[in-house]
This record gives C-alpha cells, structure tokens and sequence, in this order.
C-alpha cells in the first residue's frame, strides 16, 4: 500500500493550491479506504486477509487524523511522527502475510523466504543509516526525527519492494493454481510498492524540494490502486492461474511443480536437523 510519505509532514512548504489538492485526494483516499474496508467485510475476506484489512484500517484513521489539522499545525508532524512507524510494522505484516498466502501449499519455502525477508530488511536499514551524510545539519532541522524516518523508509521501501518482485517472480515461473483474490491482490500490492519505491527514489536523487510535487503523485496513486482492490476482490474461493503468466504444457507444469516440491521437502528436512 502506498503509504503517507515524509513529504506530508513538508508539504507546508508547498503553495496553498497544491496543499489543498493534496487534502482534496487524502479525503477522496479515506473515501476509499472505507469502500475497501466495507467490501472485504461484506465478502468475509477479513480472516484470509487480516493484517491487509487492519492496515486498511489503521491508515484510513491516520489519513482522517491528518485532515484534521493544518500542515502548519505541530499537531499535523505528531499525526505523522506517531502514524508513520505503526504503518511500517503493518506493510512487513502485509508482505509476510502475502507470501504465506501465495506459498500455502509449501510451508518449508514460506518458512525460510519469512526470515530472510526479516533479514534483509534490517540490513538495507542498516546501509541506509550507513549512507546518511553527517551534513544534514540535524541542529537545523525544525523536525530531526524527520530526516532518521527518511533513511528507515528509504531502507524499507526497496527492500519491500525487492521482495515484492521476488513474489511477482515467482507467480510467472511455478504454475501453482492459486485464488484469483490472491493473484490480483499480489498483483495490485505490487504496482502500489513499485510506484511509492519509485516517487522515493525520485525524492532522493533531487531533493525535497520536491516533495510536495510527489505527495499529490503518491495520494492520486493511492487512490488508483485503492479503486483497483475494490475490482481485485470477489467472492472467496474461485481458485485459477494468474492470468498474467504464460501458458505451459502439461509436462512443463509437471515439472516445474515437482521441482517446486523438491526445494520444499529439502528445506524441511534441513529445518528438521
């Protein structure tokens, strides 16, 4: 999920015009939530998704806190500052929730791709804090917590969204017949992470001044992909191939899916040793 960035708490840097259209889509994006919330509910798809539905949750509250204060307002920076860490935990909840999902069937693979994802989360946070120059000034900076919330984003977002590939990878080389609420849920999770990663690594290359330009891109991508999860979800149980990935042969499939397998069963006896 695209998630508010650090430019949100900036964006009182940015002219009235743009402030207001910001708010305008944070306001159309709870709409959305809510619309989202309500579907999931109504087609039970709470228990499969339940870290997804709560995310949902949590940021509609945190986009409708937003909207109560102005940018110029501290009260907008604590919103944020409080918000920001707790919708971190719950994207890392989203992502392992979703590779148990798409590796129900091989539990030995799930396993081990959960904790090298905890892995390699802590170290691309590492290196990020690694690469912060010691000219940012932190004594200058009105918000300093602002500049550390940058560097654990940076780390978070392209790790997440490595895996996310990984994920995507996957779903295009095993023929392994999953719910359709899955494929298309996995599906639109990830063009959600490719264009936050994307507005992030823009934001780091050019600097903040830029920031208010990429909040109104993130908040109008927010509410696309939003709008593409109230298409995404149906009724729970039609099971498919993603429609994305090529056609095999039947034997192709075969082998493949015993392939699979293997790695499987390798993984759970070495888990057993």
């Amino acid at each position: 999920m695209i998630q508010l960035g650090v430019g949100n708490v900036i964006s009182r840097l940015s002219t009235p015009v743009i402030v207001e259209f910001t708010r305008l889509l944070i306001a159309t994006s709870v709409a959305l939530h809510l619309a989202l919330l309500a579907r999931m509910w109504r087609l039970s798809l709470r228990p499969q998704f339940p870290s997804f539905f709560y995310y949902l949750a949590f940021e509609a509250f945190a986009l409708c806190s937003s909207l109560l204060f102005t940018p110029k307002s501290d009260y907008y920076f604590y919103v944020y500052q409080v918000s920001q860490p707790i919708l971190w935990l719950f994207s890392i909840l989203v992502l392992l929730e979703l590779y148990g999902l798409v590796l129900a069937r091989y539990t030995g693979i799930a396993t081990l791709s959960r904790k090298v994802l905890l892995i390699a989360l802590g170290i691309a946070i590492g290196i990020s804090f690694l690469t912060l120059s010691a000219d940012l000034q932190f004594a200058r900076h009105r918000y300093p917590v602002l500049l550390y919330y940058t560097v654990v984003h940076r780390g978070l977002t392209f790790s997440l969204l490595l895996f996310q590939i990984l994920i995507t990878g996957f779903l295009l080389w095993f023929p392994v017949p999953l719910e359709r609420n899955v494929t298309r849920h996995s599906l639109v999770y990830f063009c959600s992470f490719l264009v936050s990663s994307a507005a992030v690594f823009y934001r780091n290359i050019t600097g903040s001044n830029v920031t208010p330009e990429v909040n109104v891109v993130l908040m109008a991508a927010s509410c696309v992909c939003l709008v593409g999860w109230l298409w995404a979800f149906s009724t729970p149980g039609e099971v498919q191939s993603p429609a994305f990935r090529p056609k095999l042969a039947p034997e192709e499939e075969e082998r493949l899916l015993a392939q699979l397998s293997s790695i499987n069963d390798a993984i759970l006896r070495g888990t057993r040793k």
